[in-house]
């Protein structure tokens, strides 16, 4: 195993909490697995149209915290953002240290290779696909990586 990513959902529990318990898990794998990378990911539980509200609402300033503490405590470590964050704050965290992001997601079963459409396991919030994802990256300044298994 190369890579681990680990992550709380955050809003089940005080995301100061999760946060730092999830930090000190990633901390313990890296010390541990020295030869694993370690990354980290901050989903957050969002309302549904089911009128479920999460217990404790975790902010975009509170997710931008807890990424930046993060990298604080382990500066080798990666940090992911899915499409479930909004455009908007996936724009500016680029520069905060986060080191993959998804792009073009479909978060429906089989929903890369089934025809039939089932429903999404949750909403995509940032439907950009691969290509407008790969220029926000390189107007940033910064080179996007593909491929990223293969040693050279």
């Amino acid at each position: 195993m190369r890579t681990i990513n680990i992550g709380a959902l955050l809003g089940l529990d005080k995301w100061r909490r999760e946060s730092f318990f999830t930090g000190l898990h990633a901390d313990y794998l890296q010390d541990n697995y020295p030869d694993i990378e370690i990354s980290v990911s901050f989903p957050r539980i969002k309302p549904s149209a089911g009128c479920f509200k999460p217990k404790y609402e975790v902010t975009d300033k509170n997710l931008v915290q807890a990424m930046l503490a993060l990298r604080l405590f382990m500066p080798r470590a990666g940090i992911t953002l899915s499409t479930r964050e909004n455009a908007k704050l996936r724009n500016n965290v680029i520069g905060l240290g986060v080191t993959k992001m998804s792009a073009g997601s479909c978060t429906a079963v089989g929903g890369y290779s089934d025809k039939s459409k089932s429903e999404a396991q949750f909403d995509i919030s940032d439907g950009r696909n691969v290509e407008e994802i790969r220029q926000l990256i390189y107007s940033k300044g910064y080179q996007p990586v593909f491929k990223d298994w293969q040693q050279i």
